[in-house]
């Protein structure tokens, strides 16, 4: 955490320090053939070099356990992120083993962090009443919902919506648009 506050800080400030160093004006000799611009940007040079020696002293202070989790941890958010869609096969509500390490690696960033809530969308394809579609988008992110508490996630962590088809992810008719507007969505 602190180096996250030191970074942070660092990376505030250091656009300021570079438009200090950009406005702050220069005096120099009249003997002297260097002309200001020169001189500014020898100066946003040493500003910068300054930083970088400060930065590096910064995660130098970091042991090599607390990086290893940091990017460990980075990792697993990017995964997160990226990989958001539960696919269904035709007229089902089944988690496929495809996806249950996907749901496996949420449930666990939903566990270590116990005050982000998530909102499961259900999706179907066209095919199908309205009415129908709207029950099995909630069947599907029902399914979503079970197998995150099945493994550890608390329920107030978890809520659900249903769209049926109203919102498809590629329009067409197709067994390819099909096939990707069967789906669950997690938001988070």
């Amino acid at each position: 955490m602190q180096f996250n506050k030191v970074l942070k800080w660092v990376l505030f400030f250091f656009p300021m320090l570079i438009l200090t160093a950009c406005s702050s004006s220069m005096h120099s000799d009249d003997n002297s053939s260097t002309s200001t611009s020169t001189l500014k940007s020898h100066e946003q040079h040493k500003v910068i070099s300054e930083l970088d020696n400060s930065s590096d002293k910064i995660i130098s202070t970091m042991d090599e356990n607390e990086y290893d989790l940091f990017q460990e941890k980075t990792l697993k958010e990017k995964f997160i992120h990226e990989n958001k869609m539960i696919h269904f096969a035709f007229d089902d509500a089944f988690i496929s083993e495809d996806y249950q390490k996907i749901l496996e690696n949420h449930a666990i960033y939903l566990r270590q962090n116990m005050n982000i809530k998530i909102l499961i969308e259900g999706h179907a394809d066209e095919r199908g009443t309205p009415e129908y579609n709207i029950a099995l988008g909630e069947r599907r992110a029902q399914s979503v919902a079970d197998y995150l508490q099945v493994l550890g996630v608390q329920e107030n962590q978890v809520s659900i919506i249903s769209y049926g088809e109203e919102k498809p992810v590629l329009l067409g008719h197709t067994e390819e648009a099909y096939a990707k507007n069967r789906r669950a969505v997690l938001v988070y």
